[in-house]
């Protein structure tokens, strides 16, 4: 009877087995979901991307190379090879800069964020069409602001509007969340280019392999700690 017993868990367990994915279908489909996610992120940085005063990134793709258009209508377009890797344009050239694609569809180029558009012109005419109806307002408000220069109230508005709540990430490597704002600190965890992080306070001015800026308390995803901000978009 026991052996009768043993036999037929045996045989379930092989007919288990036998209907679970194999080690190769895993495989597959891991494969095929990194192809998706690639195609995914593809789709979304080839096109034009636009800032304001006709500045504008165009990208596209053959094979596996991506090819940047940068550059301004009084300046001229430039261009250089890129590669993906996740959701960062590496260059293939170590003199140009990385290109990152942030949240809320934004891409991040030189220090500057870009959004996706039509075109350079267009972008600007559309800014512009929707600044129109606000004119009297803002006119209202300058006259408002002059008239109240001695009071103690327009310096704080100012400051708070001006004031950024997060910054992100830029360098060609990755650097070092710190426990305290200095280079020999402990380091908490590595922050890789394109990341955004929140900031808690501004710290002392310092200079960083040659960089003049400030170190800032962020927090990156539930971890706080200090980074040098002459790696992030904050000049």
């Amino acid at each position: 009877m026991k052996k009768i017993f043993f036999t037929l868990i045996i045989a379930l367990s092989a007919i288990i087995i036998s209907c679970g994915p194999s080690h190769d279908q895993q495989k597959k489909n891991t494969s095929e979901d990194s192809i998706r996610k690639i195609d995914s992120i593809t789709k979304i940085l080839i096109g034009t991307w636009n800032k304001g005063n006709n500045h504008s990134i165009r990208i596209t793709k053959t094979d596996k190379l991506f090819t940047v258009y940068y550059g301004s209508n009084n300046e001229g377009e430039k261009a250089a090879a890129y590669t993906l890797d996740g959701q960062i344009l590496k260059p293939v050239d170590s003199n140009d800069s990385p290109v990152s694609l942030v949240e809320d569809g934004k891409l991040l180029f030189k220090g500057s964020v870009y959004t996706k558009g039509s075109g350079s012109g267009g972008s600007d005419n559309t800014t512009e069409t929707k600044k129109s109806p606000k004119s009297k307002s803002s006119s209202s408000a300058s006259n408002s602001k002059s008239n109240t220069d001695d009071g103690s109230n327009t310096p704080a508005v100012t400051s708070a509007a001006s004031a950024p709540t997060e910054l992100t990430i830029i360098c060609d490597h990755t650097i070092n969340l710190f426990s305290w704002p200095a280079t020999n600190a402990n380091i908490i965890q590595g922050l890789s280019s394109g990341q955004v992080c929140k900031i808690i306070k501004k710290g002392k001015q310092e200079t960083v392999s040659g960089k003049t800026n400030y170190w800032y308390e962020v927090n990156v995803d539930g971890s706080k700690g200090w980074v040098f901000g002459g790696f992030t978009s904050l000049k």
